[in-house]
């Protein structure tokens, strides 16, 4: 993209565009967009940033692309629930199952499910014949039905492809790195900030049998346990727990996963980091995230 004067020509677009939305609003406090007040909040998110915020454009704006024709979704906050209506809907291959989806929605405007998924939310697609298993043995968390289960514990050893099925199952998909990224370096170089890792914050760290570090097996693990590591929206295990999959696919034709795992250092853990790996291996540091929104 070029530059006048110093000055990014994407920057120039959100700035026109924030005159744009602000105009007529007067001293009010909260400003009343007359594009949508979705479009008011993501352009102040960008601003602020004093960055390129591709994803809020004039042409979307002028197209009419606003929160006055989105999905109830729109009415939302970030860190907020999405409102009835918004979840995934019904239809063939769903099940009661599908909606125990939380999804909240992030500082980049789109709807992130506020955990990993579960062992129990992929044995409900499994069910509904939209999923095939993952990978089982080793530190897989997946078990067969008829063994005692960790429902509750993430799902590792999926392929890409079997994430994206998951999460198009659940009415959303797997998101981009920028997208993961864009919620969870929101507050710094941690999905909580600058402070460095803890086990407060995150699980990582397991070397071998006798250097466990902050998290024990992954089939023991149990998601949204470390609160003081969630991000700004309140998503938990952005950082350790299970990497999760995105849909950027490197140079070398790997993919980028995201956030660590319960076996990273603490490197691994920062937002700005991904660690490369080709989308048909069921690794067992990785598992699945979902957002629902427009790219």
């Amino acid at each position: 993209m070029g530059r006048v004067s110093g000055i990014s020509a994407g920057f120039l677009a959100v700035l026109c565009a924030a005159v744009l939305c602000w105009a007529g609003a007067g001293q009010a406090q909260e400003p009343k967009c007359e594009f949508g007040e979705d479009y008011c909040w993501s352009l102040k998110k960008c601003l602020a940033w004093d960055k390129d915020c591709p994803e809020v454009t004039l042409p979307d704006i002028a197209s009419g692309k606003d929160a006055r024709n989105a999905s109830p979704a729109a009415a939302a906050r970030p860190g907020k629930p999405a409102p009835d209506g918004a979840g995934p809907s019904s239809g063939p291959g769903k099940s009661p199952e599908a909606a125990s989806i939380e999804w909240i929605l992030a500082g980049n405007g789109l709807f992130m499910s506020r955990r990993e998924v579960t062992v129990g939310q992929y044995r409900s697609c499994v069910k509904a014949g939209q999923c095939s298993e993952p990978r089982t043995g080793g530190f897989c968390s997946w078990t067969p039905a008829e063994k005692p289960v960790p429902e509750q514990a993430p799902v590792n050893c999926v392929t890409q492809a079997q994430a994206s099925a998951f999460c198009k199952w659940v009415g959303g998909r797997i998101p981009s790195a920028r997208e993961w990224e864009d919620e969870a370096g929101l507050r710094g170089t941690y999905p909580w900030g600058s402070a460095p890792p803890d086990c407060s914050r995150a699980l990582y760290g397991w070397k071998s049998a006798d250097q466990w570090g902050c998290a024990q097996q992954i089939q023991n693990l149990s998601g949204c346990s470390r609160h003081n590591g969630d991000s700004a929206a309140g998503i938990c295990d952005l950082a350790g727990g299970v990497a999760e999959w995105t849909s950027t696919i490197l140079p070398d034709l790997q993919v980028a996963t995201k956030g660590g795992s319960w076996r990273s250092p603490p490197e691994e853990l920062k937002s700005s980091t991904h660690v490369p790996l080709f989308p048909g291996l069921a690794n067992e540091r990785v598992g699945i995230r979902c957002v629902r929104g427009s790219r």
